[in-house]
């Protein structure tokens, strides 16, 4: 029937390749992931708390300002935040929400 069709045993080896490629490959990488997730939240996680202070942090005693506006929380809309020492040579400032622990990191500009 292919032969009627005009295409040849490499034509139809060819399409095969192709087909096996694009469904069976894409297939088994992706039971491979789910695999791999599978195993990695069998593992069981320490939960961190968001309300402990940070080591060496300070908490400021009134609002933060950035450019000229006051800073609160993307999270929770809290207004109070701590804040660490700088890293010395990359000039980035952080401030961590006092109440949810979101870390805002604002970069030198």
């Amino acid at each position: 029937m292919l032969a009627v069709m005009g295409i040849s045993g490499a034509e139809v080896i060819l399409i095969l390749a192709v087909l096996f490629v694009t469904i069976v490959v894409p297939a088994a990488v992706v039971a491979a992931i789910v695999l791999m997730l599978v195993k990695r939240s069998s593992t069981p996680v320490t939960p961190v708390t968001a309300s402990a202070p940070a080591a060496a942090a300070t908490v400021l005693p009134g609002p933060v300002q950035v450019q000229g506006r006051p800073l609160k929380c993307l999270v929770c809309g809290h207004d109070t935040f701590r804040t660490s020492a700088p890293t010395p040579g990359r000039g980035d400032v952080t401030y961590t929400c006092a109440q949810c622990g979101y870390l805002h990191w604002f970069m030198p500009t």
